[in-house]
């Protein structure tokens, strides 16, 4: 079954915004559907919403399209952390339209202290967190 693994999921609606001159889902709309993806699993696996004083900062993030979106499809996004590092942990995501992947990507984030701002090791009760919430374990 599709996004068994993952126990964050956002559903999305491709809306005309999202659509370029090509009639398709634009590149940028996938990124922001992982970066909606991303702050939404943040709040909700480790208590870290958007603007929290220590956080996480993107590093790197990529995604793999696999086939073209269209206007008003309906899709399902799920977003689940697949390593913890140190001082940084990876995020992967999957893309659905139905019973058919549609794309997949990964981001790289730092742990980080904004009032300081430096990056600090993952702490302790974010594993912890992520742990209890994830459906498959992080790797180290």
């Amino acid at each position: 079954m599709a996004l068994e693994d993952f126990s964050y999921r956002l559903d999305i609606r491709v809306v005309f915004h999202d659509i370029d001159y090509y009639r398709h889902a634009n590149n940028v709309a996938y990124i922001t559907w992982m970066e909606t993806a991303r702050i939404d699993y943040c709040k909700a696996a480790f208590d870290r919403p958007l603007g929290a004083k220590t956080n996480v900062i993107m590093a790197s993030q990529s995604f793999t399209y696999e086939r073209q979106l269209e206007h008003d499809e309906r899709l399902v996004m799920g977003c689940r952390c697949s390593r913890i590092g140190r001082k940084s942990l990876d995020l992967t995501y999957e893309l659905w339209s139905g019973e058919e992947r549609a794309g997949y990507g990964i981001s790289a984030l730092v742990a980080f202290d904004y009032a300081a701002n430096v990056s600090i090791e993952v702490p302790t009760e974010w594993r912890r967190r992520i742990a209890a919430y994830e459906r498959i374990a992080p790797s180290a």
